[in-house]
């Protein structure tokens, strides 16, 4: 969690440069057919394990909350950027907002980089379904500078009918020892050595569905 954020830090430093010297945003994955605006329509959680879905709950980790609970609409954005000296990216935007008309605010658009996406998809194809870039960590140091903590990955696909499907699968950690961060003169949790500390059993499945919007959610 705290690489994340060091990372959000960076990137909202770099925007100034982007944003003057990026290639257009909207390349990437734009041919994926996953790219559109959904609607919500279920959301459960099995806090218990993951050998099959949950009851239905009203609170997420998978999408972001608004003053009226969970977010009811998502926008999946192809998104690309290109400068000099910094390289380039090209990943899947998913954004989830209470209002379409938010998503929309964020799609990437000519320079316009988002910061705040939900989740960055670089990893897989509609195919086979898209996975978070690496994978995600909630770990974090203790005392004894060891890492401790939950390990999760995010997936994301479409089923045979469009709806969209995205799953959130967690995973205790054994401790493992901090490492010196890419992002300055302290010690973190690295993700990659937290996936390499997870247990076996994953310990719990949030799963949140979503039609495309104008689709009858009983097709």
């Amino acid at each position: 969690m705290f690489e994340r954020q060091i990372r959000a830090m960076i990137s909202a430093m770099l925007v100034g440069f982007l944003v003057v010297g990026a290639a257009a945003c909207g390349g990437g994955p734009g041919s994926s057919a996953l790219l559109g605006d959904y609607e919500v329509i279920s959301v459960t959680l099995n806090s218990t394990g993951c050998d099959g879905e949950g009851e239905a709950t009203d609170s997420s980790d998978l999408l972001d909350d608004g003053p009226d609970g969970i977010h009811g609409v998502i926008m999946v954005d192809s998104c690309s950027w290109s400068y000099p000296g910094l390289g380039s990216d090209s990943f899947l935007q998913v954004v989830s907002c209470s209002e379409l008309s938010d998503c929309h605010e964020e799609k990437c658009v000519g320079t316009k980089i988002n910061i705040g996406a939900t989740h960055e998809f670089r990893d897989g194809n509609d195919d086979d379904g898209w996975m978070t870039d690496g994978d995600s960590t909630s770990t974090f140091g203790n005392d004894d500078d060891l890492c401790e903590g939950t390990y999760y990955t995010v997936s994301m696909r479409q089923d045979e009918d469009g709806t969209l499907v995205l799953e959130k699968r967690s995973y205790d950690v054994e401790p493992f020892e901090e490492t010196p961060s890419e992002f300055g003169d302290f010690l973190a949790c690295d993700k990659e050595e937290a996936a390499k500390a997870a247990k076996p059993d994953c310990t719990q499945l949030e799963v949140v569905r979503a039609k495309p919007v104008g689709a009858d959610a009983t097709e």
